[in-house]
């Protein structure tokens, strides 16, 4: 008898986890996909322009773009000559080929998880012991 009534919570979380996990798995990650007029995409230029200069400035990719015999003036001057869609497209790329990807959201849910398995193991009555 004090078995069945140890696991009473055992079939609620479990039933609330799945429904937990059905509903973060469906909800797309690229949610943000809208029309946008031309007239707007001015707007994005100077946070366009910055992902752009951050990415540059990087040690690697500056060192590169010098082997190549490109100065910093010659790829400031060429970046101005892009189109606002030019430079959205190129932002845009950069941000996707971005190593490590979107290691927020990956970290978010990992702390999600430990947490529900911890809560988990303190409603059951279970321990961790770590030696």
């Amino acid at each position: 008898m004090g078995v069945k009534r140890r696991f009473f919570y055992m079939k609620p979380v479990a039933v609330y986890l799945a429904v937990a996990f059905l509903i973060m798995t469906s909800i797309p990650t690229d949610s943000l996909a809208y029309i946008v007029q031309s007239s707007e995409t001015s707007l994005y230029r100077s946070g366009d322009r910055a992902t752009v200069q951050r990415v540059l400035e990087s040690k690697v990719v500056s060192q590169r773009l010098s082997e190549l015999g490109l100065s910093v003036d010659e790829v400031t001057s060429r970046l101005d000559k892009l189109s606002d869609q030019e430079l959205h497209s190129f932002a845009t790329t950069i941000d996707n080929l971005y190593p490590g990807g979107d290691a927020v959201s990956v970290v978010i849910g990992l702390l999600i998880i430990a947490i529900l398995v911890m809560i988990l193991l303190h409603m059951t009555g279970r321990k961790i012991v770590i030696k």
